[in-house]
């Protein structure tokens, strides 16, 4: 069920409580029952659907051996602590999200990656996301950076794409041009500098208010966002898809943890966490369609970039692979860096 703007805003809002040991209760990793701590930054919602069918789908199939507790709104740690709080053991299970520090994450780091939807498809966006999932997060680098952070990889959480959500209706370059749009992370600031739009920091709970009063002109969001914050009512315009990111969220295990389960309960958890990812993008496949709908409803119209400004957009923007790349500290890391690049960039051209 969709959150309210009010619920979401006080939920997200929630103030870290207290910490709880992963493993409540010693074992071997046999028979004996045990109760694993999942903390989460996010509320509980339909963008965190795929962890909560996980741990329901662990608790269900273990037989009652294994229970996983999942601990909402950073009740157990703040996003940005969640990666060293599985690490050292703090908790059992959380999401890594290198968005928030992509210093410990060389090749992980890739997840924070811009990545352009090049024929505005917004489901191609997301079977493109589906499959770097498995072909690039999957691949050995990846697993070895996670194992030697004391932490073992799950399964994925697909995002789906983003659009510009905006007060006036247009959906062209130059009526951008000395907007102020709220942004995220690193590379969408430069693309929309690259189009002398103005790129705005603010919260998530501001952004209601700050476009009925005109504080900003615009937002890059998710439908789903759009539809959970009520924006509908103060932005009624929608440009896109414009771009996606490799990957949202990496759920992975403490890695003391994960060897001590019995080979019978890892393959249980690799497992449900292979079915779980294939479910979750099929989710926002059929969710993206009915956000869409939803919003027509409420007077949102949908446009979308010209091929022409797509590709000049594209091209007075930075290559943000090619930065991913440059950041390496080796030649090693470089040329394996390369590597990758060109295999994403195979996989999401249009």
């Amino acid at each position: 069920m969709r959150l309210n703007r009010k619920a979401a805003i006080a939920t997200a809002a929630a103030i870290p409580l207290m910490f709880v040991l992963g493993a409540c209760a010693p074992g071997d990793g046999g028979s004996q029952a045990r109760t694993f701590n999942f903390g989460h930054y996010h509320t509980e919602g339909p963008s965190t659907a795929g962890d909560s069918r996980f741990a329901e789908l662990i608790n269900e199939r273990s037989g009652g051996n294994i229970q996983i507790d999942l601990h909402w709104s950073g009740a157990l740690g703040a996003g940005p602590e969640l990666w060293d709080l599985t690490s050292n053991g703090a908790v059992s299970l959380g999401p890594i999200v290198p968005h928030f520090s992509v210093d410990p994450f060389p090749y992980y780091s890739l997840s924070a990656t811009d990545v352009w939807i090049d024929d505005g498809d917004g489901v191609r966006a997301l079977q493109n996301q589906s499959e770097l999932m498995t072909e690039v997060f999957g691949g050995e680098v990846f697993q070895d950076e996670m194992a030697s952070l004391n932490l073992h990889p799950l399964y994925n959480q697909p995002l789906p794409s983003y659009y510009i959500v905006t007060k006036d209706q247009s959906c062209d370059l130059d009526s951008r041009s000395g907007k102020r749009a709220r942004s995220l992370c690193s590379g969408l600031p430069k693309m929309l500098e690259a189009i002398g739009a103005t790129p705005v920091t603010m919260d998530v709970a501001d952004l209601y208010d700050a476009l009925s009063r005109d504080a900003i002109d615009g937002v890059a969001f998710t439908l789903e966002l759009m539809l959970q914050m009520d924006l509908a009512e103060v932005a009624q315009n929608v440009c896109g898809p414009i771009f996606m990111y490799t990957n949202g969220y990496t759920v992975a295990m403490n890695l003391d943890e994960w060897e001590s389960l019995s080979p019978e309960q890892q393959t249980l958890f690799t497992d449900v966490a292979a079915e779980v990812e294939a479910w979750w993008v099929d989710e926002i496949m059929a969710a993206e369609s009915g956000y869409m709908e939803e919003l027509t409803a409420l007077g949102v119209q949908f446009s979308a970039l010209s091929d022409s400004d797509r590709a000049e957009w594209q091209s007075i923007s930075p290559d943000f692979l090619a930065e991913w790349v440059a950041s390496s500290d080796s030649d090693e890391e470089k040329t394996t860096k390369d590597k990758i690049a060109q295999t994403v960039r195979d996989i999401t051209s249009g």
